[in-house]
This record gives structure tokens, C-alpha cells and sequence, in this order.
């Protein structure tokens, strides 16, 4: 699959990359390098970017419903007002990472890095927070609020703090 010139494949080489918009639906991105690429407003519902690296690239208001980015790396990324609802985070680095507004409801969060990762206004469902961990030097303006959806199970909460 080539889109805007760049060839879309596990393993491709797409630091940088401007793919701003484009349609990367269900695309095999594993092990993929897209490092500082510019991927706002993408398209990336069901993409598998498994094992991808995506530190410092700029992920902003994309669609990442259903996508898997298990133990994938988005240190320092921009995911402010992504919609990643159920996608796979599973042993994701996310350390440094912007997530503010973005919809993470029904994701899964196993095992992932949330080190100084910006949570203002965030979605997340309440069974989601206990597996927010923050460690290592955490100052309490790091620590941001998330506003949890409402579940069947639980109460509505307006907002909750991730523990460190």
C-alpha cells in the first residue's frame, strides 16, 4: 500500500513522514519507525502498529478506534483529542505524552507507561484508573485529572486522580 508516495508496511521507514489526513485504516504498521511524523487527523481505526515506534510524532485529533499499539513507543507524542476507544495500549510507553481530551474508553491500559503523561480532561471509564501507575520523579503539577465516563457498575464520578 503506498499512500502520498510512502510505502505503508511493517517495518516501513516513515520518521518524519507527512501523512496529515490520510486514510491508514486497517494498515500493517508493525515494527514501523514514525517517529516525529506528522499524523494529525489520520485515519488509523483497526491499524495494527504493534511494536511500532512513534515517539515525538504528532498523532493529534486521529482516529485510532480498534487499533493495536501493543508495546509500542509514544514518548513525547501528541495525541491530544485522539479517539483510541478500544484500542490495544498494552505495554505502551507513553512517557512525556500529551493526552489531553483525547477518548481513551475501553482501551486497554495493561502494563502501560504513564510517566508525566498530560491527562487533562482524558475519558476514561472508571475500571480504567486502576491501571493508571505514575512513577519515578512525579511533581504534583505532572499529576492532571481525567474525567471518567460513567459506568453501569460504578457511579458517576465528575473527576478522579491517577495514584502515583
Amino acid at each position: 500500500m503506498t499512500v502520498r508516495g510512502y510505502t505503508i508496511a511493517p517495518g516501513a521507514n516513515l520518521s518524519y513522514s507527512n501523512l496529515s489526513g490520510a486514510d491508514l485504516s486497517g494498515a500493517d504498521l508493525r515494527y514501523a519507525n514514525l517517529s516525529g511524523a506528522d499524523l494529525r487527523y489520520a485515519n488509523l481505526r483497526g491499524a495494527n502498529l504493534t511494536d511500532a515506534e512513534l515517539s515525538f510524532a504528532d498523532i493529534s485529533s486521529a482516529n485510532l478506534t480498534g487499533a493495536d499499539l501493543t508495546n509500542a513507543y509514544l514518548t513525547g507524542a501528541d495525541l491530544s483529542n485522539a479517539d483510541l476507544s478500544g484500542a490495544n495500549l498494552s505495554d505502551t510507553d507513553l512517557r512525556g505524552s500529551d493526552l489531553r481530551r483525547a477518548n481513551l474508553s475501553g482501551a486497554d491500559l495493561t502494563g502501560t507507561i504513564f510517566t508525566g503523561v498530560n491527562f487533562w480532561d482524558t475519558i476514561l471509564t472508571a475500571d480504567q484508573l486502576m491501571w493508571i501507575t505514575l512513577t519515578g520523579q512525579i511533581t504534583a503539577s505532572q499529576v492532571e485529572w481525567c474525567k471518567v465516563l460513567k459506568t453501569q457498575e460504578k457511579p458517576m464520578v465528575d473527576y478522579a486522580i491517577a495514584v502515583c
